[in-house]
């Protein structure tokens, strides 16, 4: 009788098969991780991780969580819903081959306005192909990128078509083509924070902020951070911090290093646009304060100017409150 039951019960599983019934394929989790030993075959588990961070994506719900177990390369990928990439410890390695020929970023964020996206520990590598980012935000909500370093890429380290908010916390880019590109062109804000800092050896500037016409306020802060040596002298953008646009662009500076700008280390344009300085050192530049087309360029205190070619000057000062 048990095995009539168990035939029976072969049968049927054969028969559940070929109309499609099947088990459910494994749901995806909350937290995944990637290994350098990994397999995107595994359900990316801790004990059975994925290879790369976009097999690892691809399995992880809304929302989750992807961390790194070691030290490897996990390969280029696409982020389309809020998640975090945590690989503290362990510097997971995003880099672009001289074959990716056909990539525009190492890392691309394509979310919603309220989707949240935080990268930490990441090591991402270009190989100076013209064109090709480090992190391009081609749509989206909020990025915090920390803990993070960004390398020999072609176009900027980083670049924003049209984000909502962008937070840059104890980041390096160096030697890129640029470093940090955020442009707004829809009339929703784009809040920008960039603290602790460092954007050096950039071909051309070291970070662009601007806004169309009809585009929403830019407002950031940089803050305890480096930005030096722009190694080209052609051109109104090649600046340490460039502001020339149509929209509205507020920054403020404090605590921070502007030197070694082949063109100037602080250049801003626009009757819509405005920065303030407090506590920074502008310092062997070959000019370091330009304001022109009814731009304000405000010291709040602090700044120290020296070695310059060129100081130029401020449009105005504002006490401390």
């Amino acid at each position: 009788m048990a095995r009539k039951t168990g035939a029976l019960l072969s049968t049927a599983a054969l028969v559940a098969a070929a109309l499609g019934f099947a088990a459910p394929a494994s749901a995806q989790a909350t937290r995944t991780w990637v290994s350098g030993v990994g397999d995107d075959f595994n359900p990316c588990s801790r004990t059975a991780p994925c290879r790369t961070l976009a097999g690892a994506l691809s399995k992880t719900v809304a929302g989750g969580e992807v961390n790194c177990l070691d030290p490897a390369t996990f390969g280029l990928f696409t982020i389309d819903k809020s998640v975090s990439i945590i690989c503290d410890g362990v510097a997971g390695g995003v880099h672009i081959d001289f074959d990716d020929t056909d990539q525009l970023a190492a890392i691309i964020v394509d979310i919603g306005p309220t989707d949240t996206v935080v990268l930490s520990g990441l090591n991402i590598h270009g190989n100076l192909r013209a064109g090709q980012s480090g992190i391009l935000i081609e749509a989206g909500g909020t990025l915090h990128i920390r803990n993070s370093t960004l390398q020999s890429f072609g176009d900027c380290a980083i670049a924003s078509i049209d984000a909502t908010s962008v937070t840059l916390d104890n980041v390096t880019a160096t030697d890129n083509f640029c470093g940090v590109s955020l442009h707004k062109a829809s009339a929703s804000p784009l809040n920008f924070i960039a603290d602790n800092v460092r954007i050096t050896n950039s071909t051309r500037f070291g970070v662009m902020l601007g806004s169309s016409a009809s585009g929403g306020p830019v407002k950031g802060v940089i803050s305890n951070s480096v930005v030096a040596n722009t190694l080209s002298g052609w051109g109104t953008a090649n600046h340490g911090l460039t502001i020339d646009t149509a929209g509205q662009v507020q920054v403020a500076i404090e605590d921070s290093v502007f030197s070694g700008h082949k063109v100037g280390a602080i250049d801003v344009r626009g009757s819509r646009v405005g920065a303030t300085v407090s506590n920074s050192v502008i310092a062997h530049n070959a000019t370091a304060l330009n304001a022109q087309n009814g731009a304000t360029l405000i010291s709040v205190g602090g700044n120290v100017l020296i070695g310059n070619s060129a100081n130029g000057s401020f449009t105005g000062t504002s006490p401390r409150k």
